[in-house]
């Protein structure tokens, strides 16, 4: 009886260690998210420009 209650608590052992990495996993996912959005917005940004520049360059072949 002692081997099964044993292996009783080293099997909660690990899926408690399971648990623990699992929550270890979001908090690093949950930490990258204000990085991402700082990278569309840029993003964003820059595709605005070349849009600008697009436009401009064909404004310029329309008046010649």
């Amino acid at each position: 009886m002692g081997a099964k209650s044993k292996s009783n608590v080293e099997a909660m052992e690990k899926e408690e260690l399971n648990v623990q990495s699992t929550q270890a996993v979001e908090n690093e996912f949950q930490d990258e998210e204000p990085k991402l959005k700082g990278a569309f917005v840029s993003s964003l940004i820059v595709g605005a420009i070349i849009i600008v520049m697009w436009v401009a360059v064909y404004a310029l072949y329309q008046a010649s």
